[in-house]
Protein backbone atom coordinates (compact mmCIF):
# COMPACT_ATOMS: atom_id res chain seq x y z
CA UNK A 1 0.00 0.00 0.00
CA UNK A 2 1.39 3.47 -1.09
CA UNK A 3 2.25 5.61 2.27
CA UNK A 4 0.20 8.66 1.18
CA UNK A 5 -2.79 6.57 0.35
CA UNK A 6 -2.76 5.03 4.02
CA UNK A 7 -2.33 7.88 5.55
CA UNK A 8 -5.54 9.74 3.91
CA UNK A 9 -7.42 6.94 3.83
CA UNK A 10 -6.27 4.66 6.96
CA UNK A 11 -5.25 7.43 9.18
CA UNK A 12 -7.00 10.18 8.31
CA UNK A 13 -4.37 12.57 7.62
CA UNK A 14 -4.24 15.23 4.44
CA UNK A 15 -1.03 14.92 2.85
CA UNK A 16 0.17 17.49 0.15
CA UNK A 17 2.80 15.16 -1.09
CA UNK A 18 2.77 14.05 -5.31
CA UNK A 19 4.86 11.40 -6.30
CA UNK A 20 7.64 11.60 -9.22
CA UNK A 21 5.73 11.39 -12.13
CA UNK A 22 2.76 13.29 -11.04
CA UNK A 23 5.80 16.11 -10.52
CA UNK A 24 7.76 15.50 -13.97
CA UNK A 25 4.34 15.64 -15.98
CA UNK A 26 3.41 18.70 -14.06
CA UNK A 27 6.99 20.61 -15.47
CA UNK A 28 6.12 19.25 -18.86
CA UNK A 29 2.92 20.90 -18.64
CA UNK A 30 4.39 24.25 -17.51
CA UNK A 31 7.02 23.91 -20.31
CA UNK A 32 4.15 23.65 -22.89
CA UNK A 33 2.51 26.53 -21.48
CA UNK A 34 6.12 28.47 -21.47
CA UNK A 35 6.84 27.19 -25.15
CA UNK A 36 3.59 28.26 -26.71
CA UNK A 37 3.76 31.66 -25.08
CA UNK A 38 6.98 32.50 -26.03
CA UNK A 39 7.54 30.04 -29.52
CA UNK A 40 3.77 29.72 -30.78
CA UNK A 41 4.58 25.66 -30.02
CA UNK A 42 5.24 23.58 -27.25
CA UNK A 43 8.12 21.41 -26.47
CA UNK A 44 6.37 18.83 -26.03
CA UNK A 45 3.48 17.08 -27.99
CA UNK A 46 1.38 16.02 -24.85
CA UNK A 47 1.55 16.03 -20.98
CA UNK A 48 0.25 12.73 -20.32
CA UNK A 49 -1.74 14.06 -17.52
CA UNK A 50 -5.37 12.74 -18.48
CA UNK A 51 -3.84 9.37 -19.66
CA UNK A 52 -0.82 8.54 -18.16
CA UNK A 53 1.10 5.65 -19.66
CA UNK A 54 0.59 2.35 -17.75
CA UNK A 55 4.72 1.83 -17.17
CA UNK A 56 4.43 4.76 -15.22
CA UNK A 57 4.04 3.74 -11.58
CA UNK A 58 6.33 2.69 -8.68
CA UNK A 59 7.09 -0.90 -8.82
CA UNK A 60 5.00 -3.66 -6.26
CA UNK A 61 7.76 -6.12 -7.15
CA UNK A 62 11.41 -4.96 -8.50
CA UNK A 63 11.73 -6.90 -10.94
CA UNK A 64 13.45 -6.79 -14.96
CA UNK A 65 10.16 -6.69 -16.40
CA UNK A 66 8.50 -4.25 -14.36
CA UNK A 67 11.77 -2.11 -14.72
CA UNK A 68 11.71 -2.32 -18.87
CA UNK A 69 8.06 -1.35 -18.89
CA UNK A 70 8.81 1.62 -16.80
CA UNK A 71 12.05 2.63 -18.86
CA UNK A 72 9.55 2.00 -22.23
CA UNK A 73 7.06 4.65 -20.61
CA UNK A 74 9.45 6.74 -19.33
CA UNK A 75 10.88 7.26 -23.14
CA UNK A 76 7.25 7.62 -24.38
CA UNK A 77 6.83 10.30 -22.40
CA UNK A 78 10.32 12.14 -22.75
CA UNK A 79 12.17 11.47 -26.18
CA UNK A 80 9.09 10.14 -28.62
CA UNK A 81 7.50 12.88 -26.70
CA UNK A 82 9.33 15.91 -27.85
CA UNK A 83 7.82 17.92 -30.55
CA UNK A 84 10.71 18.00 -33.62
CA UNK A 85 8.36 20.93 -35.26
CA UNK A 86 9.16 22.61 -32.63
CA UNK A 87 12.71 23.05 -33.40
CA UNK A 88 12.27 23.81 -37.10
CA UNK A 89 12.50 27.59 -37.25
CA UNK A 90 16.23 27.44 -36.11
CA UNK A 91 17.39 24.02 -36.32
CA UNK A 92 17.70 21.86 -39.07
CA UNK A 93 16.20 18.31 -38.64
CA UNK A 94 18.21 17.04 -40.97
CA UNK A 95 22.12 15.96 -41.04
CA UNK A 96 24.15 15.31 -44.41
CA UNK A 97 27.07 12.70 -44.25
CA UNK A 98 29.45 12.09 -47.15
CA UNK A 99 30.03 8.43 -48.05
CA UNK A 100 33.04 6.78 -48.97
CA UNK A 101 31.34 6.55 -53.32
CA UNK A 102 31.08 10.36 -53.07
CA UNK A 103 27.12 10.37 -52.08
CA UNK A 104 25.50 12.63 -50.05
CA UNK A 105 23.28 10.53 -47.57
CA UNK A 106 20.75 13.17 -45.55
CA UNK A 107 19.38 11.60 -42.14
CA UNK A 108 16.77 12.82 -39.83
CA UNK A 109 18.16 13.79 -36.56
CA UNK A 110 16.84 12.53 -33.62
CA UNK A 111 14.71 14.34 -30.95
CA UNK A 112 16.99 14.51 -28.28
CA UNK A 113 20.12 15.42 -31.06
CA UNK A 114 17.64 18.03 -31.74
CA UNK A 115 17.16 19.11 -27.79
CA UNK A 116 20.96 19.31 -27.24
CA UNK A 117 21.30 21.83 -30.30
CA UNK A 118 19.22 24.00 -29.38
CA UNK A 119 20.32 24.22 -26.04
CA UNK A 120 23.68 24.51 -26.69
CA UNK A 121 21.85 27.32 -29.68
CA UNK A 122 19.45 29.13 -27.91
CA UNK A 123 20.69 30.14 -24.52
CA UNK A 124 24.03 31.57 -23.09
CA UNK A 125 25.34 29.28 -20.22
CA UNK A 126 28.29 29.49 -17.96
CA UNK A 127 29.21 25.67 -19.09
CA UNK A 128 27.24 24.37 -21.68
CA UNK A 129 28.36 21.17 -21.13
CA UNK A 130 27.00 21.14 -17.65
CA UNK A 131 23.85 22.19 -18.62
CA UNK A 132 23.77 19.38 -21.32
CA UNK A 133 24.60 16.86 -18.65
CA UNK A 134 21.61 17.87 -16.27
CA UNK A 135 19.35 18.59 -19.37
CA UNK A 136 20.22 16.17 -22.37
CA UNK A 137 21.75 13.09 -20.43
CA UNK A 138 18.98 11.88 -17.94
CA UNK A 139 16.95 11.78 -20.96
CA UNK A 140 19.70 10.08 -23.36
CA UNK A 141 19.99 7.39 -20.70
CA UNK A 142 16.44 6.87 -20.38
CA UNK A 143 16.80 5.95 -24.15
CA UNK A 144 19.71 4.23 -23.99
CA UNK A 145 17.94 1.94 -21.89
CA UNK A 146 14.86 1.43 -23.65
CA UNK A 147 16.63 0.66 -26.68
CA UNK A 148 19.19 -2.05 -24.88
CA UNK A 149 17.07 -3.63 -22.30
CA UNK A 150 18.60 -6.87 -20.45
CA UNK A 151 17.17 -9.97 -22.69
CA UNK A 152 13.81 -11.34 -21.89
CA UNK A 153 14.85 -14.73 -20.61
CA UNK A 154 15.14 -13.12 -17.46
CA UNK A 155 12.36 -10.59 -17.47
CA UNK A 156 11.37 -12.06 -14.24
CA UNK A 157 13.86 -11.67 -12.61
CA UNK A 158 14.11 -10.04 -8.72
CA UNK A 159 16.48 -7.33 -7.43
CA UNK A 160 16.28 -4.21 -5.29
CA UNK A 161 18.29 -3.06 -7.62
CA UNK A 162 15.92 -2.43 -9.95
CA UNK A 163 14.09 -0.16 -7.72
CA UNK A 164 16.85 1.74 -7.23
CA UNK A 165 17.49 2.57 -10.36
CA UNK A 166 13.99 3.97 -11.19
CA UNK A 167 14.36 6.18 -8.39
CA UNK A 168 17.73 7.26 -9.86
CA UNK A 169 16.33 7.95 -13.17
CA UNK A 170 13.00 9.81 -11.75
CA UNK A 171 15.69 12.06 -10.00
CA UNK A 172 17.68 12.86 -12.74
CA UNK A 173 14.78 13.18 -15.54
CA UNK A 174 12.74 15.46 -12.64
CA UNK A 175 16.16 17.91 -12.31
CA UNK A 176 15.76 17.88 -15.96
CA UNK A 177 12.84 19.39 -16.69
CA UNK A 178 13.05 21.59 -13.77
CA UNK A 179 16.17 23.18 -15.15
CA UNK A 180 14.63 23.69 -18.50
CA UNK A 181 11.43 25.93 -17.11
CA UNK A 182 13.53 27.41 -15.11
CA UNK A 183 15.45 28.74 -18.08
CA UNK A 184 12.53 29.47 -20.08
CA UNK A 185 11.14 31.81 -17.12
CA UNK A 186 14.25 33.63 -17.71
CA UNK A 187 13.81 34.55 -21.40
CA UNK A 188 12.08 38.17 -21.27
CA UNK A 189 8.68 36.80 -23.37
CA UNK A 190 8.30 34.11 -20.98
CA UNK A 191 4.98 34.38 -19.40
CA UNK A 192 4.55 34.24 -15.56
CA UNK A 193 3.08 30.96 -14.48
CA UNK A 194 1.49 29.82 -11.28
CA UNK A 195 4.04 27.26 -9.66
CA UNK A 196 1.95 24.67 -8.06
CA UNK A 197 2.95 24.34 -4.27
CA UNK A 198 4.32 20.90 -4.21
CA UNK A 199 6.34 22.00 -6.59
CA UNK A 200 7.65 25.13 -5.50
CA UNK A 201 8.19 23.17 -1.88
CA UNK A 202 9.56 20.19 -3.05
CA UNK A 203 6.93 18.00 -1.37
CA UNK A 204 7.56 15.26 -3.90
CA UNK A 205 8.11 11.52 -2.93
CA UNK A 206 8.35 8.12 -3.75
CA UNK A 207 5.44 6.70 -2.68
Amino acid sequence: MLGDYYKNTMLGEITDNVSYFKAIMTEITLINQMTQSVCGRTLFLRDFNESRPPGLTFFRLPTLKNFNEFVLAMDKMLSDNLNREFFRPTISLESESLRSDGKVVVQQKGTLSLLEEWIRSRFIWEDVEDAVAMIVAPLRRVRQLRQSPAHKVEENVYSEEYEDQQHEILRAVYGSVVQIRETLSKDPAAPAIQIPTFLSEGSIVFD
